[in-house]
């Protein structure tokens, strides 16, 4: 049992650690994301730059809905 329980204890930490590399990453790709759209002179944060075309916020809203469900659309 207290095997079993330390097992389960490293597991936690290195589930944590990798939590944390990912928080600190998409903070970091947020931020980058947010400069290039400064960069562009886009002002609005409901539109999207994709493959040259603009999506509105209703396009927005779904993709955001599929990226909470796990699934993403594909882009090329």
């Amino acid at each position: 049992m207290d095997q079993a329980m330390g097992d389960l204890q490293a597991q936690l930490e290195e589930v944590k650690r990798l939590w944390e590399e990912e928080r600190m990453v998409r903070t970091r790709l947020e931020a980058e994301l947010d400069a290039l759209r400064n960069a562009t002179g886009s002002t609005s944060k409901d539109e999207m730059t994709v493959s040259g075309k603009k999506r509105n916020s209703d396009q927005k809203g779904a993709a955001e809905a599929e990226e909470r469900d796990g699934k993403r659309m594909r882009v090329e």
